[in-house]
């Protein structure tokens, strides 16, 4: 209904992405350069463009961070490590635990890692 702080409707408007993202469940680690901050969080979804996750630290708009996580592929594990940038952060409880959704853009994402989140894609839809 269009109506201000309605999470729903915000949410749909990523449904708009440049980059089509699919649901996925995988384990994440999170360091943030400008706060020195570390967190582990857990995978939403995912795109060649970028990553949407929860964790129970909160980051900022725009803190420049690295991320690594594993995607299962062919039966073997890949690790990707890049730099990304954070794009959006919303809070959100899960169960009784206050955590935070956040859009993650990926920077400077080598070619192969590109690739396998391709295939991994594929793989799923």
């Amino acid at each position: 209904n269009g109506k201000k702080g309605n999470y729903k409707n915000w949410r749909q408007g990523f449904d708009k992405r440049k980059f089509p993202r699919i649901n996925v469940n995988l384990e994440a680690s999170i360091s943030c350069k400008n706060t020195n901050t570390k967190s582990k969080a857990f995978a939403l979804n995912i795109g060649i463009g970028g990553i949407s996750l929860y964790s129970d630290k909160k980051y900022s708009l725009y803190d420049q961070i690295e991320i690594e996580f594993t995607i299962p592929l062919l039966a073997k594990n890949y690790t990707i490590s890049c730099a990304g940038q954070v794009m959006w952060v919303v809070k959100t409880v899960r169960g009784t635990q206050e955590t935070y959704d956040i859009g993650i853009e990926f920077l400077n994402l080598k070619v192969k890692d590109k690739q396998l989140i391709e295939r991994y894609i594929e793989s799923i839809v």
